[in-house]
């Protein structure tokens, strides 16, 4: 990760993350350089403002399962699967789903992505 923060990636996207522990994740995002560390050569600048990368885990949580996202959002933005089936519903307009519907009440809703998936007969 750090290599590719020398390069100008500025965030990560961590697949699976359900099956790693939070405090594996932790830990290695803890090895992680921050923003502003590297320099762009072309402009002698850093490639970013000084921060922490951007994280995003994709942690699906069902009911029964023993694994749930909000034990994930200390480390980043979760998806969020159960709002997006809440929103597709059974409706003809799942947009009037979108401004009615409220995400997990476990999630801050500013950390959560949304996750639909369209399904057509």
């Amino acid at each position: 990760m750090n290599d590719l923060i020398s390069i100008g990636v500025a965030g990560f996207r961590i697949d699976g993350g359900k099956h790693m522990t939070p405090a594996d994740i932790a830990a290695v995002l803890a090895k992680v350089n921050d923003l502003g560390s590297a320099i762009d050569p072309a402009t002698g600048r850093p490639f970013h403002q000084p921060g922490r990368p951007y994280i995003f885990l994709e942690v699906i949580g069902a009911d029964g399962e023993p694994v749930k996202p909000a034990e994930y959002v200390s480390l980043g933005n979760v998806t969020e699967f159960a709002y997006g089936r809440k929103l597709a519903g059974n409706s003809a307009t799942p947009i009037r789903n979108w401004l009615t519907s409220k995400p997990s009440p476990a999630i801050p809703a500013r950390r959560i992505g949304v996750c639909c998936q369209v399904i057509r007969p």
